[in-house]
This record gives structure tokens, sequence and C-alpha cells, in this order.
């Protein structure tokens, strides 16, 4: 979890390939 943490929602997502509305569902 420590390696998301310095992540975007946007870079999230593309790292685990996953819609980042658990991110920013503001952004979905």
């Amino acid at each position: 979890a420590d390696m998301i943490k310095d992540k975007t929602p946007e870079e999230v997502r593309q790292t685990f390939n996953i819609p980042n509305d658990l991110e920013d569902p503001q952004s979905a």
C-alpha cells in the first residue's frame, strides 16, 4: 500500500489497470 501512496489516482489506475473510481469517484 505504501507504493501507491506516492502515486496519484491516475497513476494507481495505470499501475493496476483498473478504474480509479475507488480512489477518486468525482473523476470517474
